[in-house]
């Protein structure tokens, strides 16, 4: 099965900042909503919700590559940087005006490592039909 066939709904993604691809292990996040709802309940019925801002955001847990360096991404995605994660069914988000957020924690034994980013935006990029 590849990329674009209906009975492919889980596993192979990718992700890439700036361009530059990065080995992606497990564990591709995304959370695009840039709002959160909350429902308001008084003691009489729903009286309605409040909605508030979020920062949407993109995580996974990446393998280390010689030709890559942690830091590159630690100190250069600081908000001007775009990322992009692409899932196994081919639906794609761009996370827009993004940076780096946290700390580098890189788990030597097996050679890979979280990174978090979060942005302004994130949107779906919807696929063309041919």
């Amino acid at each position: 099965m590849a990329i674009g066939d209906p009975n492919l709904i889980a596993g192979i993604g990718n992700i890439s900042i700036d361009g530059t691809q990065w080995a992606l292990r497990a564990n591709l996040t995304i959370s695009p909503d840039m709002v959160t709802r909350e429902g308001i309940a008084g003691e009489d019925r729903v009286h309605g919700y409040r909605e508030m801002p979020k920062v949407p955001w993109i995580e996974a847990e990446l393998s280390l590559q010689p030709n890559q360096a942690v830091t590159d991404l630690a100190l250069g995605v600081v908000g001007d940087s775009t990322v992009v994660a692409m899932l196994a069914d081919g639906r794609t988000f761009q996370l827009n005006q993004a940076w780096y957020r946290g700390e580098s924690e890189l788990a030597a034994q097996d050679g890979q490592w979280r990174a978090r980013f979060e942005g302004m935006s994130c949107f779906e990029i919807l696929a063309s039909v041919a």
